[in-house]
């Protein structure tokens, strides 16, 4: 390893690994490059092509670094994905399943060739580490709600919300379902004041397509439960098997709400429904009280404009079946995404507003702390016992005991416990 990227990497990043540690596994994968020698590629201050220069972040399997390629002044995400991390040495199957991850998630963004999707430049393998070079961002959208302590501005919340309906509908178009969309996960480009100026920049980016899933072809559903509290939809706990498109779909309401209110209002009216996820019937009621709370709005502002509001009952519909689709918010007229007669209408590529509103004056409202992305595994039992039995063609739910809600430990020295509310999880067999 570089000595340049040693400095920047935690140590439990920096291992070497063993070649022999399911290393056939690895080379099977289709969307990785073939495996090289670590010091055919790795310098003091290179990986490949490209400049080590800062660390920008961390997550379960890996740290994101800025590079750049030789004297070219655009930086990029170099993403370091540790192997010896991915492997579960207790269980090969949870190996095997999360080296299948990890292809996935290179085979989804390749496939993802869209202006509001985070770009994959280039992947590399060495028999430690793979890197993925992504596009990079100035911020994530969790940032940028911290520019507006009570709540984003309307054309800033449609401007964002416009490009993400975009993007999902070109992944759901491509077979892909994300399954952990939120704020942490959002890539944000620019000023809002200057979204306006170039309208194929696409202003927001859905990135970390680390837990997502193809979607049958067959139109099966999926099982697996995969997300983080505070915005994965319900029927993931409350049905054996769901749509992963519409899953998708709820968790887009659940960021409206985060973007139109604030940090402060989602953590004490939306988020507290989920602290209790594991008893199913107390989240189903916390859910819809919560649900009410979002339409009346904070008790000092008027609630949300009623297409705003209409919005955001069609993606928070607790019932996937009458949730809003992705074509039915392509067609919403407060989007503006057609174009010409009812005989004619397409559907435009990006489109934005001007954004007037200007990031509030007054001192930030104290933000939550940021989780680090680690993502929880393990095996659960349906915690309703009266669920209704699978559907036909849906793939076998998981079986064995759900982890106790504070089994992660503090995330990093400060970071309360309670910040796993921020965290991931990806539950399966």
């Amino acid at each position: 390893m570089s000595s340049a990227l040693r400095k920047l990497l935690p140590k439990y990043l920096q291992g070497t690994g063993s070649h022999t540690d399911l290393s056939s596994t690895w080379a099977q994968q289709d969307a990785l490059p073939p495996c090289v020698p670590a010091d055919s590629l790795l310098t003091e201050t290179r990986v490949g092509p490209y400049e080590v220069l800062r660390r920008l972040g961390d997550g379960e399997f890996s740290t994101v670094v800025e590079c750049r390629a030789g004297a070219a002044p655009e930086t990029y995400a170099l993403k370091v994905i540790g192997k010896a991390k991915v492997l579960r040495p207790s269980s090969i199957v949870k190996s095997i399943r999360n080296i299948g991850r990890v292809n996935r998630e290179v085979k989804a963004m390749r496939a993802a060739n869209h202006a509001g999707i985070c770009r994959l430049f280039d992947v590399m393998q060495t028999p430690s580490h793979i890197y993925l070079v992504l596009e990079k961002g100035d911020r994530d959208l969790y940032a940028l709600i911290d520019d507006y302590p009570g709540g984003c501005p309307e054309t800033v919340v449609k401007s964002a919300t416009r490009v993400l309906v975009l993007a999902l509908r070109h992944c759901h178009n491509a077979k892909i379902a994300h399954r952990d969309i939120k704020p942490e996960n959002i890539l944000v480009c620019g000023d809002p004041q200057t979204w306006h100026q170039n309208p194929d920049a696409g202003i927001v980016k859905l990135c970390d397509f680390g837990l997502c899933a193809d979607i049958p072809e067959d139109g099966g559903l999926l099982s697996d439960f995969v997300g983080s509290p505070g915005f994965f939809a319900p029927e993931l706990l409350q049905r054996p098997a769901y749509d992963g498109a519409r899953a998708d779909l709820f968790s887009l309401g659940a960021v409206m709400v985060e973007l139109i209110f604030g940090h402060d209002f989602f953590g004490a009216v939306w988020y507290p429904a989920y602290e209790s996820f594991l008893q199913v019937d107390s989240f189903a009621a916390a859910l819809a009280e919560a649900l009410v709370r979002v339409r009346c709005g904070p008790a000092d502002r008027p609630p949300a404009a009623p297409p705003v509001q209409a919005l955001l009952n069609g993606l928070l519909e607790v019932v996937p079946e009458r949730r809003s689709t992705v074509a039915e918010l392509c067609e919403e007229p407060y989007f503006e995404l057609m174009r010409g007669g009812p005989e004619d209408s397409s559907l435009l590529s990006l489109t934005f507003d001007q954004a007037n509103g200007k990031p509030s004056d007054a001192k930030p409202a104290k933000r939550r702390p940021r989780s680090a992305g680690r993502t929880l595994r393990a095996s659960f039992a349906a915690p309703v016992a009266a669920r209704a039995p699978a559907p036909a063609g849906a793939r076998p739910a998981p079986t064995g005991p759900f982890p106790p809600r504070k089994v992660t430990p503090p995330l990093a020295e400060g970071v309360p416990p309670k910040d796993w509310a921020r965290t991931s999880f990806a539950v399966a067999p």
